[in-house]
């Protein structure tokens, strides 16, 4: 079924059109939301949440893009409300000097993206949270400040923090290979 006539027969309350577009997308955006959650069951709260929400102002989206691309912001905006109640972002006690001057590509040929996103998620909350936003979903350092409620150097600083925590963590486990 198109998108547009879905979108319809869901704005209906018809719920065989809302459990075909949940199945649709399911899969895409719980894989969003392992990226900002702890666990595979806040994940699943999220991906939860976020489709409460996208249901609720499914009458929002105009068609002037994606579908997918209205809901992923949804999801996104939900998981930021979620971790913006927490209070999420600390410092750690992480021994950044440890860390070698000389940096790498965080993103390299021979890891694949289950590897990449299981390393991402043991990011600690806000540096998960920032890289997430800045580097894969490709929102500017003044825009997540505004979404999260910090300073834009707050999010600058956790962003690369997380990326030398990540190289960091590449580098070991290509050295124990």
């Amino acid at each position: 079924m198109e998108e547009h006539l879905l979108v319809k027969r869901c704005l209906k309350g018809k719920a065989s059109a809302q459990h075909l577009l949940y199945e649709r997308f399911k899969g895409r955006l719980f894989g969003l939301c392992l990226r900002y959650a702890d666990s595979e069951e806040e994940a699943l709260d999220l991906l939860q949440e976020g489709f409460i929400k996208i249901f609720r102002d499914l009458h929002q989206f105009r068609g002037d893009g994606p579908l997918e691309a209205w809901m992923r912001r949804v999801v996104v905006n939900s998981a930021i409300s979620r971790l913006r109640k927490r209070k999420w972002i600390r410092e750690t006690d992480f021994d950044w000097d440890q860390l070698p001057d000389q940096e790498k590509e965080v993103f390299q040929d021979r890891m694949d993206a289950e590897e990449l996103i299981l390393l991402i998620q043991r990011l600690p909350k806000g540096f998960r949270t920032v890289f997430n936003l800045y580097a894969v979903e490709g929102y500017s350092h003044q825009e997540i400040a505004q979404f999260l409620g910090i300073a834009e150097s707050t999010s600058r600083s956790q962003y690369q923090r997380a990326r030398k925590t990540l190289q960091e963590w590449i580098r070991k486990q290509e050295v124990s290979e």
